[in-house]
Formats: C-alpha cells, sequence, structure tokens
C-alpha cells in the first residue's frame, strides 16, 4: 500500500510511531491517521517543510496527492485576528487550507 505509512516511513517515522499514529486515530475515531501523520509531521520542526513532503510523495510515486497537496496550498489563506485588551496587542494567526480534506482522501487510499 502507498498510503499514509508508506508516507509515514519514506518521511523517516519508525513502525513503532506508525502504529501509534494508528491506535491514536482509532481512539479519536474522527482524526484520520494521515491528519495526525500531517499534524505531527508539521510539529517536527524545521526539516518539515512543503519541499520535503512533496519528494515524499514524488519517491512513492503519489502523484494524485501531490496533485491534491498543490490544490490546498494554491488554496490556503490565513487570517490573523488582533484582539485588543488595554494596553495589550494579541495576534492570532489561524490558517485554513481549503484543500485539506481532499487531500486527506487521496491519502487514505
Amino acid at each position: 500500500a502507498k498510503g499514509w505509512e508508506a508516507l509515514a516511513e519514506t518521511l523517516g517515522y519508525s513502525r513503532v510511531e506508525i502504529e501509534a499514529l494508528r491506535l491514536e486515530g482509532s481512539k479519536l475515531n474522527q482524526k484520520i491517521p494521515a491528519v495526525l501523520l500531517l499534524e505531527a509531521w508539521g510539529r517536527r520542526g524545521a526539516g518539515s517543510t512543503l519541499q520535503v513532503l512533496e519528494q515524499a510523495l514524488l519517491d512513492l510515486d503519489r502523484l494524485d496527492v501531490l496533485e491534491e497537496l498543490h490544490k490546498a496550498t494554491k488554496d490556503e489563506c490565513t487570517l490573523t485576528v488582533t484582539f485588543y485588551t488595554g494596553d495589550n496587542k494579541r495576534t492570532l494567526t489561524l490558517p485554513r487550507v481549503m484543500g485539506m480534506s481532499s487531500l486527506r482522501q487521496a491519502l487514505e487510499g
């Protein structure tokens, strides 16, 4: 299978980590392991770039997912909200990726 598990391996995850993502996904029900993988990998730091993800998908010959990724990033818009409380100003940036659901579906396959 060339689904999310193969992608996880390509991104350097161990079998134990992959199994943990699978278990977490089944516990959370709504959370699909592919999404958990992307979220967890995104938190790994500086090496988690779009280019690395693209290369991993190319290595797996998952051009369908790569296409969805390109659509998702093209549709991406960021909402920035600024709160003023007294003298304090706090800005929250809420990224919203429009194409993420189709990307997730592509990874599930």
